[in-house]
């Protein structure tokens, strides 16, 4: 069943590495994730800072399925 996470940071940059973690935690609870689609986003607040979003689409399948 495809499912879906979203990450946010500050730092466009750490989208990617939060991403590579979740993946590796989900490997080292012997699941898998199929990613689907990633879609990115930012939008500027009213601190003249932007915030970046990851949206991901994925399947998790435990190992042996």
């Amino acid at each position: 069943m495809q499912q879906v996470k979203i990450f946010e940071t500050k730092v466009f940059s750490k989208l990617e590495t939060d991403i590579n973690h979740w993946i590796e935690y989900e490997y080292s609870k012997n699941r898998r994730v199929e990613i689907k689609s990633i879609s990115h986003a930012y939008v500027a607040s009213q601190d003249d800072f932007y915030h970046y979003t990851a949206i991901v689409a994925y399947d998790l399948k435990h190992e042996g399925e």
